[in-house]
C-alpha cells in the first residue's frame, strides 16, 4: 500500500469513528457503502476459485476478517453498532459467492441460517 493509500485509510477510519458518535444514521449509510464494496470484492475473488488460479475458499472468507478489523479500527462505538450485522452480512455474501463459483446448489436462501452457523464454527476453511 502506498503512503497516500495508508493516509486515506486512516482518515476514513477517523471519519467513521467521529460519525459513529455524532451522527449514527450517516455512519450506518457510510458503513453500508463499505460493506457493499467488500461484498463485490469477495464475489470477484470467488470467481477465480473455479479457474484454478491458486485462489482458495478461505481467501474469500478473509474479507469477513478484513471488514471486522476495519470496523474495530473505527472505535468501540462503531463496533457495538455494526459488528453483528457486518459479520452476518459478510459471511452470507461469502458463502453465496463461493457456492455460486463451486456449485450453486450448495447455497439456498432456505438454508442461509444453517450456513451462517457452520461458518461461525469455522468449518468453512479447507482441510
Amino acid at each position: 500500500m502506498s503512503k497516500a493509500a495508508i493516509k486515506r485509510k486512516k482518515n476514513r477510519q477517523q471519519y467513521l469513528k467521529k460519525l459513529s458518535v455524532k451522527n449514527i444514521q450517516k455512519f450506518h449509510f457510510e458503513w453500508s457503502k463499505r460493506l457493499e464494496s467488500w461484498v463485490r470484492e469477495a464475489e470477484i475473488c470467488a470467481r477465480y476459485i473455479s479457474k484454478k488460479d491458486n485462489i482458495t475458499v478461505s481467501s474469500v472468507f478473509e474479507y469477513v476478517d478484513l471488514a471486522l478489523n476495519e470496523l474495530g479500527a473505527c472505535g468501540e462505538v462503531a463496533l457495538e453498532l455494526e459488528a453483528e450485522k457486518t459479520q452476518e452480512t459478510m459471511m452470507d455474501a461469502c458463502s453465496k459467492a463461493v457456492a455460486k463459483a463451486v456449485d450453486h446448489r450448495i447455497y439456498r436462501v432456505s438454508n442461509a441460517h444453517s450456513n451462517h452457523k457452520l461458518m461461525l464454527q469455522g468449518s468453512h476453511r479447507p482441510r
